[in-house]
């Protein structure tokens, strides 16, 4: 007879693995699909309840306001995001740019 139920314990397995680990283990093949399944269902979790969160957001900003409030406030946030993802590049090239003159300054 073939077992065609899962296992229980088989939604808890990386969970239970993972506290098991001690310092200086060298990770397996085994090790490390566990690991990686560990880490797809966290991955998985955090992005629904980021979902469900703008979800609630817009439903609220609806509530309040109708689809104009929710057009509004949506185009505000592409604003910010845009500035705030500029902003962050700029700073990233500037470093980038500093490292680059010491890296040449050290080599003259």
């Amino acid at each position: 007879m073939t077992d065609i139920l899962p296992n229980p314990d088989d939604d808890v397995l990386p969970e239970i693995e993972l506290t098991q680990w001690r310092e200086g283990r060298t990770l397996s093949a085994d090790d490390i699909s566990i690991l990686m399944r560990a880490l797809k269902e966290w991955d998985d979790e955090r992005n629904e309840n980021v979902d469900l969160y703008h979800q609630a957001r817009q439903q609220v900003l609806f509530e309040l306001g109708g689809q104009e409030l929710v057009n509004v406030v949506n185009q505000r946030d592409e604003e910010m995001s845009s500035r705030a993802i500029a902003n962050a590049l700029a700073r990233f090239h500037r470093k980038r740019a500093d490292e680059l003159a010491k890296r040449n300054a050290s080599a003259n």
